[in-house]
Parts: structure tokens; sequence; C-alpha cells
């Protein structure tokens, strides 16, 4: 597998040193096999390009499945996990695909942080937050940022999982003194060597001593029940001593397998935790896996049978001491909540149908009471890992889990009918077949318009071409084992049958029915180049109407528009060998396509001629006579009472339709104008692109100092929206002025006039009067005064009051208010006058 990111070395903290005996481990080597990996059909293009993506598992799609397993297992799982055997397939199966999932993402650039089960959901933390569609689209959930942290196993004291009494697996001895001594441990996992196709088990490393008595010989330990008495039965292997290790990381060592015994890709329930291995209905294993935090794991074990639980870590370097002293090694280890016990050390941890670990070491003590020690864990020496940590995989590259035969079918043929396909003239399937009986090519029989039951006899041909990927895929199949068959295309739409014919053990193999027609469809071809020369564009490629041999017309279009027909009849000798039943009349070189300034898009569609009318799209081509960001300045900027109007020019050099330009004042939106007005000048500089490059625009403000910017908005393939310019203005602002001039009396009532300005506003003001100290009335400064309109013209000339107010007799003066509308602070007195 690929280098799987789940987690770094930031992420994992070391145990202290774990003290483990000769470990008696417990599984029955008859029963328990490995699941090999499916022997499926590879393609030339790899599945695993696809991104994986987490399925949708419901329990109650699996319920067949669960059906078969063991009653004691499925005590165990309601027992350790409260789940029904259904919601742990499920649980498993995503458990499994989660694994994938995570690598998948690694392999799209994702920084996985860490990943963990929730149930049936995997949960994925990611470094950064542009991850977390990619997570979410694979049918995860993203968290951003370091995992919350986990909890502390430092405190835990693994102890080893040893029996030097009795243990359901293989057993042998050694001598102590004079007085023999018997050790026993399990099969793990059967399985097979890849280079010699030797049968082999699978065991601890650890289990192996030496000074072992009768030649070496492993023999049958058999025992009634879980957890009972062992007695020796027949020899079950030799050790292959240099595959024992135990240390750098490894504890891992494989046994020959011995005549007379069938191995088989099975874990062995108990009868129920009651009866000897083997009886019940065992757990059949169908593929490995590594594991995710979260997965549910079950192990069997001669001790404790079936015991259920969730991965807690994965792959810890862990300092391991054979007989608890001494200098330790280094094991990598799995950490789990499933219980083991004293003589469950071997035993075969499944997830689901995927064999996952083999068991090592624990903490439990006496019982499997989670109430008495909720912080107790089991560890196992993991199948297989995805971050580089030392595994089964690693350490012993040559074996391989076996189901049935090597690659998990029944000894019939394997293969895939990949391709199907027909020119006008030939009609050609491709793949690949191997029968694992045999080094001999499989013969490939065709039947045509049907099953070999009701089609025509279509010949024989042999599967003898090179096909190196399926040799990487499949170890020991060879690599000439493709096919290429090619028969004459027959007109309409045919059946075509491919089978495999079987060599030895199994039976013939069905490769696939395809119907295939006869050519026919759009056009197609490629639109190869587009050089650009002034203002026309030069354009080259090829096109075939896969209906006729004949030269088709090409169609041209530059931003849509019509750019002119023209014929695809240059010869271009390298289309007629890719496509040897057209010829080679099917190129197109056309000199010369006018294109407007700046960026253009030209497409070429060639045109049906034979069948129904559908014209296809060979291919667009951007050209540009100018590209980039936008270009301009600002002009000026002024201000006026409550305003600001700014003016410039812009243009895009990608084209020469007018762009938008944003005005900001002090950071905050001031408004968007489009830069169409006429500017000659600008068109003069820049001709072909017209003079509708000129903006202007107003807008409202507030008094006091202002930045003012300017952004013309890109539409091309430049990057960025660029600032045209910053200019400082200044809008008016203040306390309102003027000037009360004359008081006349008529009666009760007085005459007032005078004039104000509010330097925020053009717009007219009230004037607030006051006699003596009483209110007098109001007044509106909107008549003409003229005099005032030249002294200040920004304002205009409607700013004079004229108006009467009451005046009782005796009253001695009138004091009149302009009234503040703007920024200013007071309404300022504009002057008294006595009454006369």
């Amino acid at each position: 597998m690929k280098a799987l990111r789940v987690r770094t070395d930031r992420h994992r903290r070391r145990l202290p040193a774990v003290a483990l005996g000769i470990v008696i481990l417990a599984a029955a080597s008859s029963v328990t096999a490995p699941g090999a990996q499916a022997a499926t059909a590879p393609s030339a293009a790899a599945a695993a390009s696809v991104p994986a993506r987490m399925p949708a598992i419901d329990p109650a799609d699996v319920v067949a499945q669960a059906a078969g397993f063991p009653a004691d297992l499925a005590d165990a799982l309601a027992r350790d996990l409260d789940l029904t055997p259904e919601e742990y397939v499920a649980r498993s199966e995503a458990a499994v695909a989660a694994a994938e999932v995570v690598e998948s993402l690694g392999d799209q650039g994702v920084d996985v942080l860490d990943s963990r089960m929730d149930g049936s959901e995997l949960v994925v933390n990611v470094a950064a937050q542009d991850d977390v569609p990619v997570v979410e689209s694979a049918g995860a959930v993203a968290e951003v940022g370091e995992p919350a942290p986990k909890p502390d196993y430092s405190g835990i004291v693994l102890k080893p999982l040893a029996d030097l009494v009795g243990g359901q697996g293989y057993t042998y001895a050694t001598l102590n003194g004079s007085q023999r001594v018997n050790h026993v441990c399990s099969v793990a996992f059967n399985g097979v060597s890849r280079s010699t196709g030797q049968k082999q088990f699978l065991t601890a490393g650890h289990c192996l001593t030496s000074g072992r008595q009768d030649g070496g010989t492993l023999f049958e330990a058999r025992q009634s029940a879980a957890g009972g008495a062992v007695t020796r039965g027949a020899a079950i292997g030799m050790p292959i001593e240099s595959s024992f290790r135990f240390g750098g990381g490894v504890d891992a060592g494989l046994v020959a397998t011995a005549p007379g015994w069938t191995p088989r890709s099975l874990v062995s329930t108990w009868g129920g935790s009651t009866g000897a291995v083997g009886q019940g209905n065992p757990v059949a294993i169908t593929q490995t896996s590594p594991g995710i935090v979260g997965a549910p794991v079950c192990k069997s074990g001669r001790t404790t049978g079936w015991t259920c639980g969730e991965i807690l870590e994965l792959n810890f370097p862990t300092p391991v001491y054979n007989g608890g002293t001494g200098t330790p090694v280094i094991v990598n280890l799995t950490l789990t909540s499933a219980c083991m016990l004293e003589g469950d050390s071997g035993s075969a941890a499944v997830i689901g149908n995927a064999g996952f670990g083999v068991g090592t070491a624990g903490s439990f003590a006496g019982s499997c009471n989670t109430a008495s020690q909720p912080n107790a864990i089991s560890a196992f020496f993991p199948l297989v890992t995805t971050d580089g940590s030392a595994s089964v995989a690693s350490a012993l590259p040559d074996w391989q889990l076996q189901t049935g035969s090597p690659y998990g079918n029944d000894w019939s043929p394997l293969g895939n009918l990949e391709k199907a396909s027909s020119s006008l003239k030939t009609t050609t399937f491709s793949g690949w077949t191997f029968d694992p009986d045999s080094a001999n090519p499989v013969t490939i029989h065709v039947y045509v318009g049907g099953s070999y039951l009701t089609g025509a006899w279509g010949g024989i041909f042999e599967a003898k071409l090179p096909r190196p990927d399926v040799a990487a895929a499949l170890p020991g199949a060879g690599g000439n084992r493709g096919f290429s068959i090619a028969l004459p295309t027959k007109p309409g739409a045919v059946q075509y049958c491919l089978y495999a014919i079987n060599i030895g053990a199994g039976g013939n193999t069905d490769l696939g029915c395809r119907t295939v027609a006869s050519p026919t469809g759009a056009p197609f071809g490629n639109f190869e180049s587009a050089q650009l020369n002034g203002t026309t564009v030069s354009l080259s490629g090829w096109a075939i109407d896969p209906d006729a041999a004949a030269s088709i017309p090409v169609h041209v279009y530059v931003n849509g528009g019509w750019g002119g027909a023209f014929t695809a009849s240059a010869p271009r000798p390298d289309v007629a060998a890719a496509y040897p039943d057209y010829g080679s009349a099917h190129g197109f070189v056309i000199p010369a396509v006018k294109v407007p300034v700046g960026t253009s898009t030209v497409c070429v569609y060639g045109l049906d001629v034979g069948g129904p009318v559908i014209n296809s799209q060979l291919g667009c081509r951007t050209v540009s006579t100018g590209s980039g960001p936008p270009k301009g300045t600002i002009d000026s900027v002024t201000s006026a009472p409550g305003s600001i109007a700014v003016a410039g020019w812009a243009l895009d050099p990608d084209t020469d339709a007018p762009v938008d330009v944003h005005v900001y004042v002090d950071n905050g939106w001031g408004g968007l104008t489009s830069a169409s007005v006429s500017r000659p000048d600008v068109g003069r500089v820049f001709p072909g692109y017209g003079d509708k490059h000129g903006y202007s625009l107003t807008f409202k403000a507030v008094a006091g100092n202002h930045t003012v910017c300017a952004y013309a908005i890109n539409l091309g393939p430049g990057v960025g929206n660029p600032q045209l310019g910053c200019r400082a203005v200044s809008v008016p602002g203040g306390d309102p002025f003027g000037n009360f001039e004359q008081v006349t009396r008529s009666g009760t009532k007085v005459t007032v006039q005078g004039w104000t300005i509010d330097p925020d506003t053009t717009g007219p003001l009230e004037v607030h009067f006051y006699v003596d100290t009483g209110w007098g009335g109001i007044v509106t400064a909107n008549a003409n005064r003229a005099d005032v309109g030249r002294v200040y013209p920004a304002y205009g000339a409607q700013h004079g009051f004229a108006g009467t107010v009451n005046a009782p007799a005796g009253a001695k003066q009138v004091c009149a208010y302009a009234i503040n509308v703007g920024s200013g602070t007071s309404n300022p007195k504009l002057g008294c006058i006595p009454i006369k």
C-alpha cells in the first residue's frame, strides 16, 4: 500500500517498557487462515486514480452477511460493544473503507493530522480550512486543527500473555535440565510464499526458542475448550528460522505447514466459548485492514474466546522485554479496548472479515471486567500499516494471505475484458487473463451476437501479450497475460461475449459481454494550435466523422461570432496511423482568421456528414493581442458641499469593452461606475480599443478630510483588480455663518433681513429670532442674494432672508440665530439689532 499520512511522529507517544515473556498464543492452525486480497481484474487505467469515498452502509443492508456470524461472536459484540452483528458489519466495513479514504486524501495533497471513527462516521483532522471541502467530498467530517488530546496510556503496564502450561494452537518442548518444558503458541493466519508457493502460517516472532526437541518440529496443540488443557497432536509444521524476527519493530515469524493440513481462510470460533476450536461457525477472512482509531475490532483467543473492543491508538513503537528482564527490543503495537488474558497472545484479530493483527500483550488482570479496570488495554502486531511503521507485510514481504487459490478464487481463470471498440473496418477487444493452475497462455473463445448458448462462433485466441501491470498487481501471474483480438466490423450494434477456457481445476470464466456498434456519431478530432499574427490567428488540427472516411467541413467561431468555414482535408499521416480505416486526408491548416484586440476565444467545430447531424466542438483556444490586469488612472478628485467627484480612465487590455471602476472613501464603499465615457486622448494612446474608457462619478460625502481610491475591475485572465490611484480631498463643513443686516418696526411687528449659509450644504437654513428674551419667530433663508452668490459661488445665491416677526410695544432688540444642519456643533448667533 501507499504510505498513508494518518499521523506523524509528533502525534505519537511512547509507552513505558513492557515486559513480555514467551507469549502463549491461541488460535488453531487447521482453521485459522488468511484472507488473501481478492484477485480482481486490474485495468490499464488504475482504479486507484479515483478518489476514495466513504460508503453509506445501513445495517439493514448487511443482514445476510451478519447471519453467518458465530453465536459467541454475537454475544461478545453485545457484551463488549453493545452492537448487533448487523451494526458491527456496517461499522467494520465503514472502518475498512475509512483507511482507504484517508490514504486517498493524502494522495490528493490533504495534510491529514489525524483520523478516527465515530461510529460509522469518519472524522479527519486537517491542517488547513482549504482542505475541508476535499474531506467533505469524500463523505467524511472535517475538523480543522490538531485533534483533542487523547487518553494517556503511559501509566498502563502491558503484561505478557504467556502460558507455559497450556494453550490452543501448536506446541513444542525444550529441556530444563532433564525435564521437558512444553511451550504453546497460536497459528495466527494461513498464507503462501509468493515466490515458491509453499504453504506457510504466521505466528509471533518471539514464540520460537532455541533447544527445541523432536528435531524442532511443531505439533498440534489439542484442547477441548477455550482455556482448556493441551495435549500434543500431529506434526503441524517446521519453523522457517530465517523468517522469525523479534525486535526492530517486528514480532512475526513463519512456519512451513506440514503435509496433510489444508490451510483455510478462517478464524475459528469456540463453540459458544464452551467448545473446542472449530466447533461452531467460523469467520471468513477476505482481506486485510490497517485499522483506524475508533474501528470495532474482535479477536478469537484460547483463554477468553471472542472479545471485542475499539482501536484506541495505531502503531506505537513499544519497548518489549522477553521474559520481563534484560534489554528490551522495539515492537510496533496497536492498542485496543478488546480484552485479552494470559494465553490469548497470538490470537487472530479481525475487523469484520478483514484480518487486522496478531495478539501480543495486554493489561487486563484476571478477568475481562472493565468496571474494575476501565483503562485496561490489549495490544496487537498489525498485519499491514499505511504510515510506514513495521507490520507483517513489511517484515515478511514474500508471505501472502490466501483465500482458496493464491488469488482468492476457485482456481478458475482470472481476467478482465477491459475495452471493446469498433472502427469502420475492425472491431477490437483487449484485456487480460491467466489461469492460476498453469504458466501456459489461456485460450479465449469469442461468440458473436450473444452468449455461447445463443451466439455464433467468433474464433479462438490466446492471451500472451505483455501486461506488466498484471504481473505487478498479481505476483506469480507472469507478465505476458494480455490479449488484443481484432474481428471484422459488423453493421449496427452487435453483442460479443468472451470466455477464458480453464486449465486444470476450476471452470471456464466469463470475461464479459459487450455490445459494440459500428462507428457512428459526432465528429471527433483535435484543435491543436492557434498562432497569433497581429490581429489574425492561424489554426491547425484534424477532424474525422466516424460515419465516413471522407474529409469533413470545420467551422470557426471567434468569441461566439462567425469566423469562417473550411475543410479538414490536409494530409495527416499520423492520424492515418492512429485511424487506418479513415486515411490521412483529415487535417486542417487555416492561415488567417480575424480576431479583435484583447483576449479572444477561438473555437473549431467538426460538421457531421453522416448519420444524424451532431456537430461537435473540437476545442477552443485563447489568444491575446494584449493581456494582463486593467490599467488607468485618477485624473481628478474634487469636492463640493456634501459631495465628492472623481474622474479618470481605465481599460482592460484583454477586451475593448468598458470595465467597472469601484471607488472607496477612507477604505469604505463610495460607489461604482462604468468606464464608458468618451476619452479621445485615451483612444489615441491605445488604438484598437476605442475611446469609450473614461469614467466620472459623484457621490455624497460628509465634511472633513478624505482619501479617495479607485480600482479597475478585471475582465480577462489578468490577476487582481489594480488600484488606479488614491487622492486626498477635503469636503467643506462647520457651523453656519452669515449676517443679520436690518430691522424695521411696523406696528407690533418688525421686518428682519440678512443672509446665512451652512458650509455642509447648498440648501437653505432656518433662522430663529428672539425679541428681547422671548420667542419671535422663524424665517427661512432661501431668498435670492446675488451678492452672496458672487462671494460664495459653490453655494449659490438662495441664502437671503427677509420676513416679519412679532415685536410687542416696548421691545428693545431682535437677535437672529442660524440653525445648523451639518457637521457644525452649534447654532451661531448672526447678531442682535436694536428696535427703533
